[in-house]
């Protein structure tokens, strides 16, 4: 289950914000040459004037998602390309989301 805010809702994965995707440090630019073949403009997630390090010390690249991608290839593409840790696509890990509204009420949605 998902609980958040309706105001998280979009439309599309990437209409307001980045797909994080952690990579390891070591070879991160050739990495990041990799995901741009798939997400257009990966950008090294910074800390000041520093690049931000996870718990396990690795990097955050940044992508544009566009349009009309399928999220499901693309967490195939993402799995296969060489030192990529993780992602936030997270898909199937939920039944159903309960999102809070201002009103205090909640919207429940179901999977499918």
């Amino acid at each position: 289950m998902v609980v958040a805010e309706t105001a998280k809702r979009v439309e599309r994965l990437g209409e307001r914000t980045r797909l994080p995707v952690e990579v390891v440090r070591f070879g991160w630019r050739d990495t990041r040459r990799r995901l741009a073949e798939l997400l257009p403009d990966p950008e090294l997630r910074m800390d000041g004037s520093d690049p931000y390090r996870t718990d396990e010390g690795h990097l955050i690249l940044d992508c544009e998602i566009p349009a009309g991608v399928h999220a499901a290839e693309l967490d195939t593409g993402l799995q296969c390309v060489p030192g990529v840790v993780e992602h936030g696509l997270f898909l199937g890990l939920a039944e159903r989301a309960l999102l809070g509204r201002p009103d205090g009420g909640v919207d429940v949605l179901e999977a499918g």
